[in-house]
């Protein structure tokens, strides 16, 4: 770790990044721009969301404050209530779309934990979490669980800047460490257990960056018994690097320590959208051939026992061919032929808010010639997913879930009616 830390804190400012991040609901302008250094790509932040103004970080750090602070005095005086008002609060921030699957009732019931209080368990899983004594062989219990919300949740209520490990952040380091390991002629070494940064999407991976990588990269299935430990300790692994780095830059990022943690964070969160933003650097290194390596992960992650509910058709056929069932994370895991797959919930998420208000949007499924650039097809592609075949299958469970319709528009080929933004809904 020694050497990766000495290499980042050396390049960190220097580092080409060229930012390719379409507009959405959360990234109103399009960011086309190539920098260099992570200040700059600091400077380019934007999650426009409740409370945080423009989504720029000089408006969305004071947000983070206020969540940050309430959640603080809601457990440090055992308000249960209060608590998981902030926690809530923290989730829309986040872009949490419902109340039924993953943190919030998690949070609500605490399922396998001695005590009801959700103070003290927030309370007892921060002090594992202290980046000052942590120990990542015991960190799950107390974690009891952890996703892209939950981390969310851990992180504001840290003083110490614990970061957010969601599926960019992710994929931003790992993708680091096998850049430092390809400059330094290293990456047919084993990968040190302590740089092991596993992934937490399937479709946003360091094989996207590195599909020839010779070790395989990490991912944290979420039905693993184990899943709640390798998420704490990938968060608590990162957050020391950061704490490392900083020490040695200390005019990277203003504000207080935990405030320049954060500030660190976002910028990893920016180049997560497409690690192939930092292949700039590296002429030589080819970013195709990812799509065997997706689908193998995407069909891994069905569990073999899941009761599979409902049995569907694609939109232009009446047999039903495809198998579906909704986990208590909110992954819909699906069966469809022979492509088993699971669509995460941070994807359902994210392409709902893309194509948000939308009408009249293509499918594009198609696997050959050009398709829409605006179909749901062709932001599957853009996105990591290996086909846009599977696009056929998605909206027709979409459909059959009520959380797109059908456009009854005329228009060539199947369309979809995605509706208004919604912050979560019960």
């Amino acid at each position: 770790m020694d050497d990766f830390i000495k290499w980042f804190a050396t390049n960190v400012h220097t580092i080409p990044v060229s930012l390719n991040i379409k507009a959405s609901r959360f990234v109103p302008t399009a960011i086309n721009v190539k920098v260099k250094g992570f200040q700059a790509v600091h400077s380019h932040y934007c999650w426009k969301s409740v409370g945080t103004g423009s989504g720029s970080w000089a408006s969305t750090l004071p947000y983070l404050a206020t969540l940050s602070k309430a959640l603080q005095s809601a457990v440090s005086s055992a308000n249960d209530a209060a608590a998981l008002a902030a926690c809530r609060d923290i989730l829309i921030w986040g872009g949490s779309r419902s109340w039924k699957t993953g943190a919030w009732p998690f949070l609500n019931t605490l399922p396998g934990h001695p005590s009801a209080s959700v103070c003290d368990y927030i309370l007892t899983a921060g002090t594992s979490l202290a980046l000052t004594g942590a120990d990542t062989t015991k960190l799950a219990p107390p974690v009891l669980r952890l996703n892209a919300m939950l981390s969310k949740v851990h992180a504001l209520y840290a003083a110490d800047g614990l970061p957010i490990y969601d599926s960019r952040v992710a994929a931003a380091i790992s993708s680091l460490v096998e850049y430092w390991r390809v400059t330094q002629g290293i990456s047919s070494a084993a990968l040190p257990p302590e740089l092991d940064f596993p992934a937490t999407l399937p479709t946003r991976m360091v094989s996207r960056l590195f599909p020839k990588t010779p070790y395989r990269p990490s991912l944290i299935n979420y039905i693993s018994p184990n899943a709640a430990g390798e998420w704490a300790s990938a968060s608590v692994r990162l957050g020391w690097i950061m704490e490392e780095i900083l020490a040695r830059n200390a005019k990277l990022f203003d504000g207080t320590m935990a405030e320049r943690m954060h500030a660190f964070e976002a910028s990893l969160f920016m180049i997560g959208y497409d690690v192939r933003c930092i292949a700039c650097a590296l002429p030589t290194v080819s970013t195709t051939g990812n799509a065997r390596n997706t689908k193998r992960i995407l069909k891994a992650l069905v569990p073999k026992t899941l009761n599979f509910g409902h049995t569907i058709s694609t939109l232009n056929a009446d047999k039903g061919n495809i198998l579906y069932a909704v986990d208590a994370d909110g992954n819909i895991n699906v069966i469809w032929g022979d492509f088993p797959f699971q669509i995460a919930t941070e994807t359902i998420n994210e392409f709902l808010d893309y194509f948000a208000s939308r009408k009249n949007v293509p499918l594009g499924a198609s696997q050959t010639g050009p398709r829409p650039s605006d179909s749901l097809g062709q932001w599957l592609l853009d996105n990591g997913w290996p086909s846009a075949r599977y696009a056929s299958a998605i909206a027709a469970i979409l459909v059959h879930l009520g959380l797109v319709s059908r456009s009854t528009k005329p228009g060539k080929g199947i369309r979809l009616d995605f509706p208004e933004v919604e912050q979560a809904s019960d």
